[in-house]
């Protein structure tokens, strides 16, 4: 993933795309949906349920796999957006 390209990733920059209405497709671990990590002080199940508002799209991730694994280097959720933020 660039690091200057259409994506975010992190909580801060996730939060950001989201009120901006930049996501197109979130890919998230589905562990991380499990766990009781939150983002914005909102768990992350609710969080993904707000992507709907700006029909945004949700891919679960496994982490059985070398790709889920990169995943979690990223912290578990990666979006892909519209447009350059």
């Amino acid at each position: 993933l660039a690091v200057n390209g259409p994506v975010a990733y992190g909580k801060d920059q996730l939060q950001k795309a989201l009120e901006e209405g930049a996501v197109e497709t979130l890919l998230i671990s589905a562990d991380l949906l499990r766990s009781e990590d939150n983002i914005n002080g909102k768990s992350w199940t609710k969080w993904v349920d707000e992507l709907a508002e700006i029909s945004a799209t949700v891919q679960q991730c496994s982490t059985e796999h070398d790709a889920g694994q990169q995943l979690l280097g990223f912290g578990g959720a990666v979006a892909l957006l519209r447009f350059k933020m």
